[in-house]
């Protein structure tokens, strides 16, 4: 991974991190403001360090995969063969 990926891992990560947070029972219904705000950074953020091609890439890829680091996996190995 260069520095680029290196950021866009790092928030598909925390995407992930806030998801599960808003997923604990109880906690969740007090932290889902909090969580919602995290995601929406952490997607704003993918979508400014990723390319077009690579956006695109992980858009398809996040609506079918659990995770929001595992679909920037897929898309980093997918895209990273590419010239």
């Amino acid at each position: 991974f260069d520095n680029r990926q290196r950021e866009a891992f790092k928030a598909a990560v925390i995407v992930d991190l806030a998801s599960a947070l808003e997923a604990t029972p109880f906690l969740g219904a007090l932290a889902k403001p909090v969580a919602d705000s995290i995601e929406d950074t952490g997607y704003a953020k993918i979508n400014d360090t990723l390319t077009a091609v690579e956006n695109t890439a992980f858009k398809s890829f996040d609506k079918v995969d659990p995770l929001s680091t595992i679909a920037m996996l897929r898309t980093m190995v997918r895209t990273g063969k590419e010239p």
